[in-house]
């Protein structure tokens, strides 16, 4: 059997989907668990934002769209909101100091979409 190949590999996303998982998703997996049940809706609605940005990732890639770009990094102005969700002191699923450790992460992440941005509007000549 012989494996197809894709005509288009997006190398920036497959960097930003790779440091996304080995970084942000393994450290905020288990913090996630212990959000209480109390609060079920609430912990579905992060675990869809956390691994949801994936297919946002993806999408961008496939298409190099600018807008699709835009929409991962809406994306992680999502995730950051849900973080601050759980480290807020009635829910407690995330110690303050860890807080500022998966921001971090995050800003990692962020930080590579902003590159690939500001790349593809000086490949593309958009103005923006």
């Amino acid at each position: 059997m012989e494996v197809i190949k894709e005509k288009v590999a997006n190398y920036k996303q497959m960097a930003i989907t790779e440091k996304y998982e080995t970084t942000v998703v393994s450290y905020l997996r288990k913090y996630v668990r212990n959000i209480p049940n109390t609060h079920a809706v609430e912990r579905a609605m992060v675990k869809q934002c956390l691994h949801g940005q994936m297919r946002l990732f993806y999408l961008a890639g496939k298409s190099n769209l600018i807008s699709r770009i835009n929409d991962a990094d809406a994306g992680l102005a999502d995730l950051r909101y849900w973080l601050r969700f759980m480290v807020d002191p009635e829910i407690k699923a995330l110690p303050p100091e860890k807080f500022d450790i998966a921001l971090m992460h995050v800003a990692e992440v962020g930080g590579m979409i902003n590159k690939w941005i500001d790349g593809h509007d000086k490949r593309r000549g958009q103005h923006g």
